[in-house]
């Protein structure tokens, strides 16, 4: 065996040309670190803008849908009023129609009664 052959004879403690290429490495990592933290920044940035966007897009569509809700519940509500004044109105033309009735079949009850008491005397 020839001497330089020998992985022995070189430790990596004596040999001090790994030291520059450890700090090129750790060099590295640290700009790949600060792309990194910026990615996310601006990823993190961006989250929040669309967050608020939607956030103000869902208020708007909600007040615009509570606006129609309300719109809608009068315009329901007025023509049920409207509906119910219609039948109570019939109501009572019938009812009045109705009680008229029965007051000429009494009348009609009380003459049958007189005419069968003059009758029977």
């Amino acid at each position: 065996m020839i001497q330089d052959d020998d992985p022995t004879q070189s430790l990596p403690d004596e040999d001090l040309t790994t030291q520059p290429t450890a700090m090129a490495i750790l060099e590295r990592l640290r700009q790949f670190e600060s792309r990194l933290s910026q990615s996310v920044q601006q990823l993190r940035s961006s989250l929040e803008n669309q967050i608020a966007s939607l956030r103000d897009e869902m208020n708007t569509r909600f007040a615009e849908a509570r606006e129609e809700m309300n719109t809608r519940f009068l315009e329901n509500r007025e023509e049920m009023n409207a509906r119910f004044l219609e039948n109570r109105e019939e109501m009572n033309t019938h009812f009045r129609f109705v009680a008229n009735k029965i007051e000429v079949m009494h009348e009609d009850n009380l003459n049958v009664r007189a005419g069968q008491r003059e009758l029977l005397k």
